[in-house]
C-alpha cells in the first residue's frame, strides 16, 4: 500500500499582508477621491453663490432723491399725509445688478393697495423711484411695503420694508428686509404676450438629429398632402 505524504506549507506572512494593504489604499482612494468630488462641488456652489451675490438687485428705502440732493434739501425716505390719506416711499436699487419686473404693494391692517401710477417697472443700479399709495386710512400701527423683482438670469427675490405712520405728515421706516427665491406680493406673473401682440421671445433651438427628423417628417407630410390633392 502506498502511502502519499501531504506537506502543507504556511503561507508566507508577507502573502495576505500586502492584499490588505491594497484593499486599505483602496477604500482610503475611494474616501479621498469621494471627499475631494463633495468639496469641489461646494466650492462650485459657493462661487455661483457668490457671483450672484455680487450681481443681484437689492431693493431699499432711499433717503435722498436725485433731484433734491444738488437743491440740499434732503428728503426722508417716507412721506406720510393723513388728511389726503396719501403715502410716498423713496425705493432705491442698491444692487449691482438691474432689478426687472419690479412689482410694489402696500399692506397694512386696514389697506392692501398698490403704487398709485407705477406697478411694474425695472430699477437700473442706483436708480430711485417715488411709490405712491393712496388711500392709506389713518390709526394703523404698522404697514409694510412689499417689492417683488428678478435679476437678469430669472431669479426672484424680494425685500419688505416695514413703516411706521403714526402721526401727521410723521412717518418712518424701521425694518427692512430681503430674500432671495421668494415672493411677498400677491401680484402673479404677467402674461406674455398679452393679447393682440407677438411673441418676439427666443425659441428653443433644435438638435440636429431632431431638425433633421422634423424636416423628413415635414417632406412626408407635403408629399402626402400633394397626393392627395392629385386624386381630387
Amino acid at each position: 500500500m502506498d502511502i502519499k505524504v501531504v506537506i502543507e506549507t504556511a503561507a508566507h506572512p508577507w502573502e495576505f499582508g500586502w492584499d490588505a494593504l491594497v484593499a486599505i489604499g483602496t477604500l482610503v482612494l475611494a474616501a479621498f477621491t469621494w471627499r475631494l468630488a463633495a468639496r469641489t462641488r461646494q466650492l462650485a456652489k459657493e462661487t455661483a453663490a457668490d457671483q450672484r451675490a455680487q450681481w443681484r438687485p437689492v431693493l431699499i428705502p432711499h433717503h435722498n432723491p436725485p433731484e433734491e440732493l444738488d437743491s440740499g434739501n434732503p428728503s426722508p425716505a417716507v412721506k406720510f399725509k393723513r388728511v389726503a390719506e396719501d403715502l410716498s416711499v423713496y425705493v432705491r436699487n442698491a444692487g449691482r445688478g438691474p432689478a426687472l419686473h419690479v412689482r410694489a404693494q402696500l399692506q397694512g391692517e386696514l389697506t392692501v393697495a398698490n403704487p398709485y401710477d407705477w406697478s411694474i417697472g425695472a430699477l437700473a443700479p442706483g436708480d430711485v423711484q417715488e411709490l405712491y399709495f393712496r388711500p392709506v386710512p389713518g390709526a394703523q400701527s404698522a404697514l409694510q411695503v412689499l417689492l417683488d423683482y428678478r435679476d437678469l438670469a430669472g431669479r426672484s427675490y424680494s425685500t419688505s420694508i416695514t413703516i411706521r405712520a403714526l402721526r401727521q405728515d410723521d412717518a418712518y421706516f424701521f425694518d427692512v428686509r430681503s430674500w432671495e427665491d421668494h415672493t411677498v406680493t400677491s401680484h402673479a406673473d404677467t402674461a406674455y404676450p398679452l393679447p393682440g401682440l407677438n411673441d418676439v421671445s427666443p425659441k428653443p433651438r433644435q438638435h440636429r438629429w431632431n431638425r433633421r427628423r422634423n424636416g423628413a417628417d415635414g417632406h412626408r407630410s407635403a408629399a402626402g398632402n400633394k397626393t392627395r390633392e392629385d386624386k381630387t
